[in-house]
């Protein structure tokens, strides 16, 4: 048990290392369809040529607006029909902000000391815990579709 713990140590401060470095050399940006559903979100009921001359220096155009709209409109739509339990309705936030939905630190004991291998050598891969976290999550868009 030791081991496991000093390899989860060890592998969150190397994480942590190179999160920080590439972080201060490049901070992902936001996408056109991202930029869009936060506008709509903090201006609920704008209109398409609106929301376009607030984000054309973002390159944002009048298409882009349509097709963000049209999928939370399809969203809505799917998700207006299931009434799901209270504990699943708070698991798509923890999903979409790339946070656990437990924030605590605990170890699941069920996961064994190959299977933390392998996810350190995904984290590795993909260039660090923020790069695999978004590998994760587009994951995640894809099945949703």
């Amino acid at each position: 048990m030791n081991d496991l713990n000093g390899l989860l140590e060890s592998a969150l401060d190397e994480s942590q290392r190179e999160s920080t470095t590439q972080t201060k050399v490049e901070k992902p940006q936001l996408s056109k369809s991202e930029r869009v559903r936060l506008y709509l979100k903090q201006h609920p009921g704008v209109r398409n040529k609106d929301v376009v001359a607030a984000l054309s220096h973002h390159g944002v155009k009048a298409a882009d607006v349509a097709n963000v709209k049209a999928q939370l409109k399809r969203k809505a739509e799917k998700n207006k029909g299931k009434s799901e339990p209270a504990a699943a309705k708070s698991a798509p936030v923890a999903a979409e902000t790339g946070a656990p939905a437990d924030s605590s630190n605990s170890i699941d004991a069920t996961v064994g000391l190959d299977v933390l291998e392998l996810g350190m050598e995904f984290i590795r891969k993909s260039g660090g815990v923020n790069e695999a976290q978004h590998v994760l999550n587009l994951i995640r868009r894809i099945r949703q579709i």
